[in-house]
């Protein structure tokens, strides 16, 4: 009995031994993917032909097994995050097929993952300085909440404004705090996420890999409607290309992709460029060099049809900063840029180039005819009034998305604008002056310093490592923001998810390379230390 006992335990323990083998646990995974894929297919169709709720049963079981692979594997459930997020895919569902907001589930389910992660595996909790920043930065945003509630300079609520189309009355909707604060903790949960998971090369390779894939499958389709004129198919709302103006009298198709406004598709793209473009560089293989080299041609051919003059130089100011930091013959990129213009030409929209003239009109010497453009005289009071709330208003601002609700009874003394409609202050850092107030102002830009400082160091410290190719992949994401932030000077704070998301890869950037500054060390002391033993051995 005690020998059967003996065998039975020593058989138990050499097939736990057996599946634990990791190489084993990796060549078994696609039979097992396979096996699951099939069967879940088969019940599936059983339950499609046996009832008309067929279809929702598999949707649950996907959902079902989604979940526990997510739970188990939080990785998986980032990459899957990514995606959505800058496909903007949970709004696209939302409005195609009315499934609600999949974000939030699919970020509680992340956030859980990963908490248990590093309860179960005795994991570190990465929560640093950077991190306490933009925290800050969130407890800024209540501030000027709380202080918009009893603020008396605060404008009383403005008149309706008026739809141009029906003459009917349109009423703001306040803004509630707890919605405005809700989602700003879904941003900083997609962080904290991140950044927890940065720690692997691997998971923190694939997130850029994921993030320009993203965009080169939303970039794919906006480059097939310009070439093929099908605006018509928007692909369930992935490739949305309204008409809008151009020029004063020139309106035209500019591509919005899954978002509403073309000059936040261009930013979200100028954000994802540099990677591609780093990608390409830093990639060893000929395939992954070619498919970042494809889908950045996407994603800039993209850019350029979205009229976009903020995105344009934003363009400008990443491609010098690119320039200088591969240390590239700018003559020679001179040159490539005039051929890439010249094969790109005949499939230029019409009016690129005229739309593209009227940067001139910002300059106080530009063209007064350009100066008189309704979008520059909009935008000019726009930043009047942003300026003006700030004065009225200079500790804690307006408060977090009060600036439209406050717009009219402010352009209605300057004249400018003829719109009768809220606006928004189309520029980010106006923005942040007229609702968070000097102190808002303040906590962004020590937020963004501490970001930019860790990367920059992140770079020093996988130089040490030599680990030259994650540098540039740093860099990439690196210029990646500083893309977003000179979009921003002329967009405000909408689809904000886009920001977080390029700064929680910014700091997942700073938590590898100290991951591999401090496997690096210990294995310089490993080694001095076998040295010494060996010197003493010797003695």
């Amino acid at each position: 009995m005690q020998y059967a006992q003996r065998t039975r335990l020593s058989r138990f323990q050499r097939l736990r031994n057996w599946l634990n083998n990791d190489g084993l646990r990796e060549r078994l995974y696609p039979f097992v993917i396979i096996a699951g894929a099939y069967l879940l297919a088969m019940m599936g169709g059983y339950a499609i032909g046996a009832t008309k709720f067929g279809i929702f049963v598999v949707g649950g079981m996907v959902a079902g097994i989604a979940g526990i692979v997510i739970g188990l594997r939080p990785q998986f459930g980032l990459y899957i995050l990514i995606f959505f997020v800058f496909t903007n895919m949970s709004d696209v569902l939302e409005v195609a097929f009315d499934i609600p907001d999949s974000n939030k589930a699919l970020v509680a389910l992340i956030f859980v993952g990963t908490i248990a992660s590093v309860v179960l595996y005795n994991k570190p909790l990465i929560f640093r300085g950077p991190e306490i920043a933009v925290l800050a930065f969130g407890m800024a945003i209540l501030l000027s909440l709380f202080a918009a509630e009893r603020d008396t300079n605060v404008v009383p609520p403005p008149p309706p404004s008026v739809d141009a189309e029906t003459g009917e009355a349109i009423f703001t909707k306040t803004p509630d705090m707890a919605d405005i604060m809700i989602d700003w903790f879904k941003d900083f949960a997609i962080l904290f996420v991140i950044v927890q998971l940065s720690t692997t090369e691997r998971v923190w390779k694939n997130t850029h890999w994921i993030l320009i894939c993203a965009a080169g499958f939303l970039a794919a389709l906006s480059v097939y409607q310009t070439v093929s004129k099908d605006y018509k198919n928007d692909f369930y709302g992935l490739a949305k290309a309204p008409v809008h103006e151009i020029t004063a009298g020139n309106d035209s198709v500019r591509l919005t992709g899954p978002l509403d406004d073309p000059n936040y598709y261009a930013m979200i793209h100028v954000m994802a460029l540099p990677t591609a473009v780093y990608l390409f560089v830093s990639t060893k293989s000929y395939i992954g060099k070619a498919i970042a080299a494809v889908l950045g041609m996407l994603i800039l051919g993209t850019i350029l049809f979205t009229f976009s003059r903020g995105a344009f130089l934003g363009l400008v100011v990443i491609g010098i900063l690119t320039i200088r930091d591969l240390k590239l013959n700018p003559y020679k990129i001179a040159l490539m840029g005039a051929l890439l213009i010249a094969i790109l030409s005949p499939v230029m929209p019409k009016g690129f180039t005229d739309r593209m003239a009227t940067l001139g009109g910002i300059l106080p010497q530009g063209d007064a005819k350009m100066q008189t453009e309704s979008s520059f005289r909009g935008r000019t009071s726009e930043a009047l009034v942003a300026v003006q709330m700030y004065a009225d208003n200079p500790i804690l601002g307006v408060g977090k998305r009060n600036y439209a609700k406050n717009y009219l009874q402010y352009s209605s003394r300057l004249g400018l604008d003829d719109r009768l409609e809220d606006r928004q202050a189309h520029s980010l850092y106006l923005e942040t002056a007229a609702e968070g107030g000097t102190v808002g102002l303040m906590v962004f830009g020590i937020m963004m310093f501490v970001v930019f400082r860790e990367t920059f160091t992140a770079k020093k410290l996988l130089r040490i490592t030599g680990r030259h190719d994650l540098v540039h992949r740093v860099t990439g994401i690196q210029l990646g923001l500083v893309g977003y932030l000179m979009c921003s000077i002329f967009l405000h704070s909408d689809y904000e998810r886009y920001f977080w998301l390029v700064v929680a890869m910014a700091l997942g950037c700073s938590v590898l390379a100290a991951e591999k500054y401090r496997q690096y060390e210990a294995q310089r002391q490993n080694a001095v230390i076998d040295l010494q033993q060996e010197t003493y051995v010797v003695g």
